[in-house]
């Protein structure tokens, strides 16, 4: 965050870092980002107006939208995304239950799931694709959870002891 905006830098060999560019203000919470086998990158917007999933090619700054609640998506509060390499699709989990696959043409399929109670107000997750099985692996706040793209069905893998702690 750089005058009150966010930034996207490019790091190289641990210490060269470059920026590429700066997001609009209404970029105003972004908790992944990716780069897809091309190599653009793929941006996450969770909040502001703008929420939605943004591209922009590595070498460049020009956002282009993928995935916007205007244009073709209905997110109230994304937290991960990842890229189904099996598919092509990008999968987006979204903290009111909705997980949301977007495909390369850029139309949205919903469904629903169930999270367990979050710990945090400002809900974050790393999800990964396992290729042998489809299913969205899941770190989400003091759980490992599998989530099946297709139906919503959510497997707890890992959850908090007794006394909350992660396992």
């Amino acid at each position: 965050n750089v005058g009150g905006k966010l930034h996207l830098l490019e790091i190289q060999n641990g210490y060269n870092v470059t920026t590429l560019g700066a997001f609009t203000a209404t970029f105003l919470r972004v908790p992944t980002l990716l780069a897809d086998a091309g190599g653009d990158i793929l941006v996450l917007n969770a909040t502001g107006a703008d929420v939605g999933v943004y591209r922009t090619p590595l070498n460049s700054f020009s956002l282009t939208t993928v995935a916007h609640n205007s244009v073709n998506a209905n997110f109230t509060a994304p937290f991960a995304m990842e890229h189904d390499l099996n598919s092509g699709d990008l999968i987006v989990l979204d903290a009111r239950n909705k997980l949301h696959r977007i495909s390369p043409n850029g139309s949205v399929t919903t469904v629903t799931f169930i999270l367990p109670p979050a710990i945090s107000i400002a809900v974050t997750g790393n999800a990964h694709i396992d290729f042998a099985t489809g299913l969205v692996c899941l770190a989400y706040t003091n759980y490992l959870l599998t989530v099946d793209p297709q139906t919503g069905a959510v497997t707890t893998l890992v959850g908090p002891t007794p006394n909350g702690n992660s396992i």
